[in-house]
């Protein structure tokens, strides 16, 4: 449930006092609001004894409570939407989260001991504006004997200011708590937005642990608009109006058991959440306001087609320098471009390659600029440089799998906007790392899109989609080749490490600014075509600076890489260097070598040798005891293969046993996943190949056992070592 208070955290906009306040009014303001809060007449607050079935959890929340309160205001005054004065359209909203949580172990003690976030302060911008915003964080301690510690505002009010006063950051610490206590904790937000309307907010009605008592309670103004979307078999709210207009909106639940699993859980996809948002349509133009917000009151459930029309309503962005992106971040980009287009009218290069290069294009003046993006300003870009290359390459819009399925969109912020050649030849999306142009996200892949129509087409077909493709354990793999010599105690070790598909986001924390760069125009100096930034002096000075920077961190990024492989620091990292950076549809691997020296990794056992060789797979993830019984299905990234080619040197003078040679041996393959060892000695060589695959994406819950028996079959083989007999 810390979750839920860090995205109520998450729903301030500004801090409660600005650094030219008096804290003491601040502090004034925080004592205030903790004892309206604990004073209130809140029955499910008080809690007797727990039921004999909660007793073995690591934490129980006994309840869970959340409000919202918003009222809509208009006031008389300077609009700088107008540069002048004009009426300005205000929310008032009140946000508390509050929760009683029992604590049973060290592993919740641990998690509810301290909290630590990012506020800003007060957030303005051209015609809109956090006019003032106040947090108060609060706790108290409930000991098993019924006394109550409160904790102090001093003891856990820390604010740092960052640069220019903009940047702090605030942390609650809960001195004196102990296994058995039973911490009262809440977080209130007070909000006035000047024509803004207030951040969405996620209800997620299932956490971690056990929750007795969940209620919601909102109180909204009618002259507001409030969408809501409930997903999951999330119930939902009785409505009601009070004597004021008021929308009221109540929800209560008893006794969720259900609790989310440790291990590959996609909480928007699996949990009962009621995404909610509220819309000040007032709001002056600086503020985007969708047409299906235009109407007052309260929209449960509206048809998402509703908001796919918001975000046809948006459209594409219009470019900047009309669209010639090119010219204005490639160097000689205008003759480039005029190049390009002639090799694809003379049918030099085909509508594939065409759009690949302009893609890769794009990705390479946005790293080389250092530039940001969204994936619509992306499609805008691209869309537009398509159509004068004559191109006919439609767009629409999707979700990832972190958001709700397009089909029940509730929000047009979620939408993740494509590129779509036509036929399901090829997707082109805003990029999470860097994939070659043909490689849908995993976070996309099995999910539906909407592509855009004209208003004529969509009347004509107004449920078309598209569903974009699944990928199996063949399309994503990671291999390490491990070459290792013994020296002493010490394992000397060349590993070669080979990516693609999703296996190549675990690479992608070795790469430089200038391997990405460097590896873009490697893919793009074809054609007789020759690409740079296009950069003055300063901007290339610079640019040159930080790769210096970044050339004297390669060891320490080395260092980081090898600890993450064997959960153990290297004794010496000697060299890391990127082979290729996978983002040419032909040759998609990314690869790289880093070279290094383990201690301890070789032992005498009078005069044999013995070696860990399971310790040159990568770490295996461990299910404990709390993991094997599992009800929910298994959300994992993508259907995926691992494996581990491995060649240890023997030295002269030594063989390996035979015995803990065939110990080597694992064979588990089952409906879910698999887990194989091999091993060989070839000549003066050990080979030894592992491959680990999970088969699916998505497991069903009935198929975790045979998921369990990979995992045991991984770990058990990471305890192996081999013994070389003199």
């Amino acid at each position: 449930m810390k979750r839920l208070l860090i995205s109520a955290v998450c729903l301030t906009m500004a801090m409660a006092h600005s650094f030219a306040d008096d804290f003491l009014k601040y502090k004034e303001f925080m004592d205030e609001v903790k004892s309206e809060v604990y004073a209130r007449d809140m029955p499910s607050f008080v809690v007797g004894e727990i039921p004999d079935k909660y007793k073995g959890e690591s934490a129980v929340i006994l309840a869970m409570y959340q409000e919202i309160n918003a009222k809509k205001k208009t006031s008389f005054g300077f609009n700088s939407s107008i540069i002048g004065l004009g009426n300005n359209a205000k929310i008032h909203a009140d946000m508390l989260t509050r929760m009683l949580v029992l604590i049973n172990d060290k592993a919740a003690l641990e998690n509810y001991s301290e909290f630590d976030f990012s506020v800003r302060d007060k957030t303005d911008y051209v015609g809109f504006k956090s006019e003032d915003t106040r947090k108060a964080l609060g706790a108290r301690i409930i000991k098993p004997d019924g006394r109550v510690v409160e904790v102090d505002t001093d003891d856990y009010i820390d604010v740092l200011q960052g640069k220019k006063g903009q940047e702090q950051r605030q942390k609650l610490a809960v001195p004196g708590l102990e296994i058995g206590d039973r911490l009262d904790l809440f977080v209130f937000t007070s909000l006035k937005l000047q024509n803004m309307h207030l951040p969405p907010v996620a209800f997620v009605l299932k956490d971690d642990y056990p929750i007795l008592d969940y209620r919601i309670h909102c109180e909204l103004d009618d002259d507001l608009t409030t969408q809501y979307r409930t997903l999951n078999g999330a119930p939902d709210f009785d409505i009601s109006v009070d004597d004021k207009k008021n929308y009221i909106l109540d929800l209560g639940l008893k006794n969720i058991d259900g609790k989310n699993p440790r291990l590959w859980y996609n909480e928007m996809q699996q949990s009962p959440v009621i995404l909610f948002q509220v819309f000040n349509r007032r709001a002056n133009s600086y503020t985007y306001t969708p047409p299906s917000a235009k109407k007052d009151g309260m929209h449960a459930n509206p048809d998402a087609r509703l908001i796919h029309e918001d975000l046809w309503d948006i459209g594409l962005v219009d470019p900047k320098f009309n669209g010639d992106w090119i010219s204005f971040c490639i160097k000689d980009g205008k003759k480039l471009k005029k190049e390009l287009f002639k090799l694809h009218q003379q049918k030099k290069i085909s509508d594939v390659e065409l759009t690949d290069y302009i893609y890769n294009l794009w990705m390479y003046a946005i790293v080389s600029g250092n530039r940001r993006y969204s994936s619509r300003s992306m499609v805008s870009d691209l869309h537009k440089t398509f159509n004068q290359a004559k191109l006919n390459v439609g767009y629409g819009i999707t979700t990832d799998e972190d958001c709700e399925p397009v089909d029940q969109l509730i929000s047009y912020r979620d939408a993740v906007w494509y590129l779509d050649q036509g036929n399901g030849s090829r997707y082109y999306f805003a990029p999470i790392g860097f994939f070659a142009p043909d490689e849908v996200p995993y976070t996309i892949q099995g999910r539906r899109g909407v592509p855009a129509l004209t208003g004529k087409e969509r009347r004509a077909n107004p449920d078309a989609s598209v569903l974009f493709p699944m990928s199996d354990p063949a399309d994503n793999v990671g291999t390490s080749s491990l070459v290792a010599r013994i020296n002493g105690t010490r394992l000397v070790i060349t590993r070669r490490e080979d990516a693609v598909g999703s296996c190549k986001m675990g690479s992608m924390s070795v790469l430089s600014e200038e391997d990405i760069v460097e590896g873009y125009a490697a893919f793009l100096n074809r054609y007789g075509l020759t690409v740079a930034p296009k950069e003055n002096k300063k901007a290339a000075a610079d640019r040159e600076a930080r790769y210096a920077d970044i050339r004297k961190a390669r060891i320490d990024v080395a260092k980081a890489e090898v600890y993450s492989y064997h959960k153990e620091d290297p004794a010496e990292v000697r060299d890391l260097k990127v082979l290729n950076l996978g983002v040419d549809p032909a040759d998609s691997v990314m690869s790289y070598t880093v070279d290094y020296s383990m201690d301890n990794m070789v032992r005498r056992a009078g005069p044999n040798l013995v070696v860990p060789v399971g310790k040159l797979i990568s770490g295996q993830m461990e299910i404990l005891g709390s993991d094997r019984n599992r009800t929910d299905d298994v959300y994992m990234s993508s259907p995926r293969t691992y494996r581990t080619e491995i060649e240890l040197e023997i030295p002269a003078g030594y063989r390996v046993s035979d015995k803990s040679l065939d110990a080597l041996s694992a064979d588990v393959d089952n409906e879910a996943g698999a887990f194989k060892a091999v091993a060989s000695v070839d000549g003066d060589k050990l080979k030894i190949s592992v491959e680990k695959v999970y088969k699916h994406k998505i497991e069903p819950a009935s198929n975790w056992p045979l998921l369990v028996d990979v995992l045991d079959a991984a770990v058990a083989w990471g305890a192996k070592t081999v013994l070389l007999e003199k």
